[in-house]
């Protein structure tokens, strides 16, 4: 198995709303649009081309040469400037074979490597077992628990909060 980050393409737009097409991933990440369209899949990607390379990552995933899913970083504003929070999904028929785990080791690499960030984080569903045991095989530490701190499908959710130090 081969995972490897690219910068996102035009041409990958239908492939990324089929991946978001599929109601179960929505349940795992931040909201986006329901149905999500090649248009909005070109809008994203034309905002990730178009970024600020100084504070906002986002790569395709691809995996053996097919696109995988999509990973992301965002720096912090103000005194949270050297920090940034990741986000990533793997398409549903995916999962489970460590693409995740591989995409989460590339970007810390990349982002301690090609920036001045000293600390990623990501807060995740506390439901969401599989995406705590990426974190953690990719030598995140738990911080702790962020109690009713978000909405998602119409329930109140407690986050776990994962960082990575430097």
């Amino acid at each position: 198995m081969n995972v490897t980050l690219r910068r996102w393409r035009t041409g990958d737009a239908a492939a990324l709303a089929k991946i978001l097409g599929e109601g179960d991933i929505h349940r795992t990440i931040a909201d986006l649009p329901q149905p999500y369209t090649e248009k909005t899949a070109l809008d994203y990607i034309a905002f990730c081309i178009n970024a600020d390379v100084n504070n906002f990552w986002s790569f395709a995933i691809e995996c053996d040469g097919g696109l995988s899913g999509c990973i992301s970083a965002e720096r912090g504003k103000n005194v949270y400037r050297q920090s940034a929070e990741i986000g990533y999904y793997i398409a549903k028929q995916l999962w489970g074979r460590g693409i995740a785990t591989a995409a989460v080791k590339n970007i810390t690499q990349f982002i301690f490597e090609n920036t001045d960030i000293i600390r990623l984080y990501s807060a995740v569903f506390a439901e969401n077992i599989a995406s705590i045991k990426v974190l953690e095989k990719c030598g995140f530490d738990f911080e702790g628990t962020l109690k009713s701190a978000a909405k998602k499908c119409g329930k109140i959710c407690d986050l776990k909060l994962y960082s990575k130090i430097k």
